[in-house]
Parts: C-alpha cells; sequence; structure tokens
C-alpha cells in the first residue's frame, strides 16, 4: 500500500513490517530494539521528537546502527558548517502547525498570541491544522563526529 499524502506513513509501514517480520522468527530472542541504542530521538538543539516520528526514529536508528538518537535537516547541517556524507537518504518526519488568521483582515498572528487571547476574541480568528514534512539526517550521517574533535584537539 503506498501513502503518496503522507511519506512519513509509508516509511513507518515499511519498517514496521519489516520489524514484525523480524519478531515473528522463530528463534527471536531479543527485544524490539537492540539494547545497545540509548537516548531519544531528538533534534541538534536537544528538543525530543514525539508520536510517531519518534517510534519512526527508533526504528530507523535500530535498523541502521546508528549510535546518536540526533537528528538534523539538510538547511540546519549546512547552517552549523556539518556535512551530509556522499551517499546518505534522509527519512521524512511530520510537523504539525496551526495556521491562525483574521477572519477580516487575513493577518496571521502567532499560536502564543492566540492562546492569550479571550474566548470572544478568538471568534475573530480562523485556525486551520496543517502537516509540514521535513526531511532528516542521522549525524551518523554527517562528519559531526570529524568536526567536532577537530575542534576539541585545537
Amino acid at each position: 500500500m503506498k501513502y503518496e499524502n503522507n511519506p512519513m506513513l509509508e516509511r513507518y509501514v515499511e519498517l514496521m513490517v519489516e520489524k514484525l517480520k523480524e519478531v515473528n522468527a522463530d528463534d527471536w530472542q531479543q527485544s524490539w530494539f537492540s539494547p545497545q541504542f540509548k537516548g531519544i530521538p531528538q533534534n541538534l538543539s536537544g528538543r525530543t521528537y514525539n508520536n510517531l516520528n519518534k517510534a519512526v526514529l527508533y526504528f530507523i536508528c535500530d535498523k541502521y546502527n546508528y549510535q546518536t538518537p540526533v537528528f538534523i535537516t539538510f538547511n540546519q547541517a549546512k547552517s552549523a558548517g556539518i556535512q551530509i556524507l556522499k551517499g546518505s537518504k534522509a527519512f521524512p518526519v511530520m510537523f504539525y502547525e496551526l495556521s491562525i488568521k483574521d477572519k477580516v483582515t487575513g493577518q496571521r498572528i502567532d499560536r502564543s498570541l492566540y492562546e492569550s487571547l479571550s474566548q470572544a476574541d478568538k471568534e475573530r480568528y480562523k485556525v486551520m491544522p496543517f502537516l509540514k514534512y521535513y526531511n532528516v539526517f542521522n549525524l551518523d550521517q554527517t562528519n559531526f563526529t570529524k568536526k567536532s574533535s577537530i575542534k576539541t584537539q585545537k
């Protein structure tokens, strides 16, 4: 089955089916995830991923034996001076957000401002949820370790 509108779900289903086949093997002896893997999937700034993103990134770390549970987008890597290793493939994650616009002017406001409004004032705004997809790389797919060890040697 293809989930053309949701690349994240497609990847999750693939990983889950692989893991279920592995677990169904007659000689299965270990837990769902490798005991060597420690940590919670997070971005470079330390914010942990939630819900389905967390599950998919756990599966990714386990499947590819990544030692670091940290993920980064191509643009974040570029901004930080980190290079993605040649041949590395990204993994989709989803980001849920709200678009909040004034019903009359169409002007957007941010979520924290909207949440601080009274119920009557909130009626002036149209709130639309939306999903964005980002492709992320694990830090093990970058030169981050080499780059950070060079800095510490100086």
